[in-house]
């Protein structure tokens, strides 16, 4: 695929949103902190190097640190270790792992390998939508995230392109690991923070009726599939209660109606993953990965078959 211009466009677009950050100079535990990778209101991630390393060695590590003003805040330290725990104990490619924690610090965070790329939210900004194949290809990287999740008893709960990180070979990683649930749990609890971002949570998740489930992960991939694919939410508002209100009543638009010409079975596809009930979307991840993968090969076929009709 390299040398297709979409895909070169791509990689030089993930090179671009991973822009290098403000610079720093602090001690957390056994790491030095180099550069600032994202701030928080709770926690501010930094690429790291081990301590004692000199200045020069590659800051190839991310710890993640509770701000000051959190450092003894129950939701925030909760948050925290529960990112650890679901962390160290999953292993997979698409998933990132938890290397380290220092929760009894007096700076508490957790430790993880940096990851080269760029945010999926910053590359639908700068380039307004992706290609069906890439779309389909990086939504089945992180179904297969989900996948080993669920497997593990563990819900993500807040699938959204700002916690994908994506190489410039196009390879997908699904991070922040500090809002998941057990299905049994509610997002609703003093203990830690409201789980999910209302423009790409689950209805279900927003009532009293019915708990978290895998499905709603699925549903939160659907809503990031279609923005991935449009360049666009499927839903506007302007306030919390209106995203509420969009999430458990309106219908959202096929994926045709803003894009055009749209493979039917991606239409389909997009279409279950966002129905308002979890028993009407793909019952498992492991079930819409096989649906993902099958459209991926589908697509490639397609674009093999009309690149040997314009070699004719």
């Amino acid at each position: 695929m390299s040398n297709n211009p979409k895909t070169r466009r791509f990689a030089d677009t993930c090179r671009l949103a991973s822009s290098e950050p403000c610079s720093t100079s602090r001690l957390v535990g056994n790491w030095q902190l180099d550069e600032v990778v994202a701030s928080g209101r709770m926690r501010n991630v930094y690429f790291a190097r081990p301590l004692g390393c000199p200045p020069s060695w590659p800051a190839d590590y991310a710890v993640k640190v509770l701000n000051a003003d959190f450092a003894e805040d129950p939701v925030a330290i909760n948050s925290l270790q529960r990112e650890a725990e679901v962390g160290r104990h999953s292993s997979h490619s698409n998933l990132v792992p938890i290397l380290e924690t220092g929760l009894s610090d007096v700076h508490p965070h957790v430790v993880m390998p940096r990851l080269h790329g760029a945010c999926l939210s910053d590359v639908i900004q700068r380039v307004g939508r992706l290609a069906i194949p890439q779309a389909i290809w990086i939504a089945r990287q992180v179904g297969q995230a989900l996948q080993h999740l669920h497997g593990n008893g563990w819900i993500h709960a807040d699938v959204k392109p700002a916690n994908m990180i994506v190489s410039e070979q196009g390879h997908a990683t699904l991070v922040d690991l500090g809002s998941s649930l057990r299905p049994d749990e509610s997002i609703f609890s003093w203990q830690r923070p409201l789980a999910g971002t209302l423009e790409y949570v689950a209805p279900e998740t927003l009532t009293s009726a019915m708990q978290t489930s895998p499905a709603s992960d699925i549903y939160s991939l659907g809503i990031s599939l279609f923005e991935m694919l449009t360049g666009r939410l499927p839903f506007t508002a302007s306030n919390p209660s209106e995203w509420v209100e969009s999430q458990l009543r309106k219908t959202p638009p096929r994926v045709s109606d803003v894009l055009g010409q749209v493979p039917n079975d991606v239409v389909d596809l997009v279409r279950r993953m966002l129905s308002k009930s979890p028993l009407r979307r793909p019952q498992s991840a492991a079930e819409l990965v096989d649906e993902l993968s099958r459209l991926e090969i589908g697509l490639l076929t397609t674009h093999q078959d009309k690149s040997r009709s314009a070699v004719a």
